[in-house]
């Protein structure tokens, strides 16, 4: 079968407008999947289509750009090449952000298998 989803006008101005908002949103501004649906059904449903594509889940509550999100896999990969491993507060300082997002990304570097986590340091997997 050659099934592909296919998005309605509506289901794609709400991706639109999804997309704008993540794109302008960077590490400072993480956003949750509640705050971009608001429990909206139609919202939630263009959400779930984008994850993947062009949307990064990076845990259960927070999204992000795709795009962005592999910019900063892609800063963290080099680093990691370089240095061979980093603390919290050194990617931290590195994409100067705050702790709690910088540790919501981390994490979920770890659980791509990207990133090994072990004691308070991290290495590429």
């Amino acid at each position: 079968y050659n099934f592909e989803v296919k998005l309605n006008e509506k289901q794609v101005k709400i991706r639109d407008e999804i997309q704008s908002i993540l794109k302008k949103s960077n590490i400072d501004e993480l956003r949750t999947i509640e705050e971009i649906c608001n429990n909206n059904s139609y919202y939630i449903e263009v959400l779930d289509f984008m994850i993947g594509k062009t949307v990064e889940k990076l845990d259960e509550v927070h999204i992000m750009d795709k795009e962005y999100f592999e910019s900063l896999k892609k800063n963290l990969i080099d680093y990691l090449e370089d240095n061979k491993e980093i603390s919290l507060g050194k990617y931290r300082d590195l994409i100067k952000s705050n702790r709690k997002n910088c540790l919501i990304l981390l994490e979920s570097f770890d659980r791509k298998k990207i990133t090994k986590r072990y004691e308070n340091k991290r290495t590429l997997a």
